[in-house]
């Protein structure tokens, strides 16, 4: 199953390059990244459209919002494994500086949040990254997570 990460924003710089680099290769075990940087629009409406224009109809859209669901990382590797054992494609969505539009939120079948905190977002990127890595793990009684 291949996991698709649209990011609204700058490529990341080189620091953010080579940890999100690290996590994608010890990730080839169980998927494989594929990534969708857009350019910041003129307006959050702009950046929704450009969103949905990547998306097709059968894919389960997670959106990372700060308003979204928290979980711990036990219960979201099992959110995980269920999405993953759906046959659409799993895409994960990281709004830009001003969040996402209400087109957007209205089109995700998830909305996940790692904390009340905003995060910037090409370091949301990398978390993402470990996240989805600790959750693979998780799942395949790996040792990086220890509850």
């Amino acid at each position: 199953m291949r996991v698709q990460i649209i990011s609204v924003g700058k490529p990341s710089d080189k620091a953010i390059l080579s940890l999100s680099n690290e996590y994608e290769k010890r990730l080839q075990r169980w998927t494989d990244i594929e990534w969708r940087i857009l350019p910041n629009g003129k307006s959050v409406q702009d950046e929704g459209v450009a969103i949905l224009r990547t998306l097709k109809t059968d894919d389960f859209v997670v959106l990372m919002d700060e308003r979204g669901q928290q979980y711990t990382t036990e219960v979201m590797a099992h959110k995980l494994d269920s999405w993953l054992s759906n046959s659409r494609r799993l895409v994960f969505v990281i709004g830009g500086a001003y969040g996402v539009d209400d087109i957007v939120q209205s089109r995700a079948d998830y909305i996940w949040s790692f904390s009340d905190l905003v995060f910037p977002h090409q370091l949301m990127r990398v978390m993402l990254l470990e996240q989805l890595y600790r959750m693979f793990s998780v799942l395949s009684g790996g040792k990086y997570h220890h509850s």
